[in-house]
């Protein structure tokens, strides 16, 4: 069968990359444009074929025929562009930088401090989420009205966890089950229900989250639990987790009640939303399209309405891609904001380019489950000096005068058009608050995208090696052809991407100190349809790929704070976000301005088509 590519094409080209490989690199007549106000704005699209089932089983068994396998590998990669990396690298005077975090002063961290004993997490327990905007007919529930209805004496809950399971089950169940739960962890759950239910009786409530039900991503440990990582055989090979991971404790130690885990792409290495050990995740607002990913399960269970709060990963964009397409709202920290070490995964994935954070469906939520999980972990050295969370000025959001919202107009445009208009309705609300639009430029943004390319690549590369190389048909075929891809990276590569790095890093300095936040689109483009035949395989569409993160990759190639905010549904009823980008630390601002706008209709929620929350209380 064909394959969308010729072989012929394939092999000249592929055999021409081969030869010239090592040459390629500096030249002269290429040099990057490094002052923003000549830079020419040079995004491309990925390149790529479309593959799912026979397509796809052709394409990983020409992978792995020796003598073919590296010039296709090699050509594949040629189309990506990926030397434009080594070409800019070696252009640049600065040293390579892989950890992306941005030392703190003592001042910042004593202002930081003093705003968390303000604006901390006992304060927002005493606070009253937003009403919903007017003319408002749906609302998700959110952690404060189970709290409400516990103090009542309306519920318990004991009463609500058996609620939310039974709506697992039938999310589940059906022609097209949503799979956002791969496993519900129901023993567990009653007993921390019933230990909760027993805490209201007697008055003694651990925090604001207590016996608020949530689900946490298939990728951090929860205590007597297997964690797979959206794989098949991580969870029998590791073995159940002997303690909570951090960010699952510090959620614990408010009285949340952990119910399951839900889904996310093998590895995390992907954005549609497919996992071929437990089916296609499907998005409750339209359930024949994908959720997006990689915490595809997280957005969708927040949207379906079984649990208020989940806890999502993102290394590319799998927080606030899976929160814009399911019409929620979903933050990524700074990069070890919310640390969250784990001894019983595969490894940590995406260790320079990841972070943790929460997706809900209201942004008092986010707000309150962010500073439960956010601190420093004293144990692990390397997880130390982190100021501590604040939401300073959460609650100002009628007037937001002398904030500054930086657009660069020829990035943000370059989407689809339905997305670009929601998105332009937000920032004219922002405005119209008091808050200053200001024209900015992001250069060589081409080449920051392939070097963030390069850097992810190569970390699942390396952290997979000793599972890949030993079986890879543990894998998936879909992640084995993305892992047969990652390996070709050199160490050319990657340290050349990390030379890009530190020059992204410093640009983004330069550019903090005109404006307060960055505001782009959440995503270029919708998640497809479900393939037809793409169950047993999986699906591998670069090209979709490359026009759904084309707005990810900035935040977590530098570690630096981003929040999707829902502004709004497309006709084929998938939902648009709006993403505000800030600076190191600076999650307050971010929240504060989700804040506001989520008093607007245009960031009102939408019943999906696939609902299962109405009797939760």
């Amino acid at each position: 069968m064909e394959i969308q590519v010729s072989a012929a094409a394939t092999a000249a080209f592929g055999i021409s990359y081969f030869l010239q490989e090592p040459k390629i690199g500096y030249q002269p007549e290429c040099l990057p444009v490094l002052d923003r106000k000549q830079y020419v704005y040079d995004v491309k699209q990925l390149k790529g074929p479309h593959l799912y089932g026979l397509k796809l089983k052709i394409m990983l068994f020409l992978l792995e025929v020796p003598l073919v396998a590296p010039v296709l590998k090699y050509y594949l990669l040629l189309k990506q562009n990926v030397g434009t990396v080594r070409q800019m690298a070696a252009a640049l005077p600065c040293a390579p930088m892989i950890d992306p975090r941005r030392p703190i002063t003592l001042a910042e961290k004593s202002t930081h401090e003093q705003y968390a004993e303000e604006r901390g997490l006992k304060w927002i327990a005493t606070m009253s989420p937003s009403p919903s905007p007017v003319g408002c007919s749906f609302r998700h529930w959110n952690s404060a009205d189970f709290v409400q209805a516990y103090a009542a004496g309306r519920t318990t809950p004991s009463e609500v966890v058996a609620r939310v399971i039974a709506a697992i089950h039938e999310s589940n169940s059906g022609n097209k089950p949503l799979r956002a739960f791969i496993a519900v962890l129901e023993e567990d759950a009653y007993k921390q229900a019933n230990d909760s239910t027993a805490r209201w009786q007697r008055g003694q409530q651990l925090g604001p989250l207590d016996g608020v039900p949530i689900a946490v991503k298939d990728q951090i440990d929860v205590k007597g639990h297997e964690n797979s990582q959206g794989t098949n055989f991580a969870g029998p090979l590791l073995g159940k987790a002997l303690e909570d991971g951090l960010l699952v404790a510090r959620m614990k130690a408010q009285g949340a009640i952990v119910v399951g885990k839900v889904g996310m792409h093998e590895i995390g290495i992907g954005v549609l939303g497919h996992n071929v050990h437990h089916g296609p995740f499907r998005n409750p607002h339209n359930t024949d399209r994908y959720p997006g990913g990689s915490s595809a399960g997280s957005g969708a269970a927040v949207a379906a309405g079984l649990v208020p709060i989940t806890l999502g990963a993102d290394g590319g964009g799998s927080i606030r891609i899976p929160a814009a397409m399911n019409g929620v709202f979903g933050l990524k920290t700074t990069f070890q904001r919310c640390p969250c070490p784990s001894t019983k995964t595969l490894e940590n994935c995406t260790s320079s380019v990841g972070a943790w954070g929460p997706m809900a469906g209201s942004i008092y939520d986010v707000a309150l489950a962010y500073l439960a999980m956010a601190g420093d972990e004293p144990q692990t050295p390397e997880l130390r000096g982190m100021p501590p969370a604040n939401l300073k000025d959460f609650e100002k959001t009628s007037d937001l005068s002398g904030l500054k919202v930086g657009v660069y107009r020829k990035y943000f445009q370059d989407a689809d058009s339905e997305i670009v208009q929601s998105c332009d309705m937000a920032l004219d609300l922002l405005s119209a608050a008091g808050a200053e639009i200001v024209e900015i430029t992001i250069a060589n943004l081409d080449a920051i995208r392939l070097s963030h390319l390069c850097t992810i690549a190569s970390e699942f590369a390396q952290s997979m090696d000793k599972y890949f190389c030993h079986n890879s048909r543990w894998f998936a075929p879909e992640t084995q052809v993305s892992l047969h891809m990652a390996g070709q990276m050199t160490s050319r590569d990657y340290i050349s991407a990390q030379k890009v790095r530190a020059y992204t890093a410093q640009q983004m300095r330069e550019i903090f100190q005109e404006v307060d936040v960055i505001a782009l689109p959440s995503t270029g483009d919708f998640t497809p349809e479900i393939a037809p035949g793409s169950e047993e395989t999986g699906e591998v569409n670069i090209s979709i790929l490359g026009r759904i993160m084309r707005f990810a990759t900035l935040a977590n190639f530098v570690g630096l704070p981003a929040i999707s905010i829902p502004v709004g549904k497309a006709k084929c009823s998938v939902p648009i976000g709006l993403q505000l980008i800030g600076d190191h630390y600076d999650e307050a601002k971010l929240l504060r301005m989700a804040n506001a706008l989520s008093n607007h209709s245009l960031s009102a929620p939408y019943k999906p088509a696939a609902y299962y929350g109405e009797d939760l209380l």
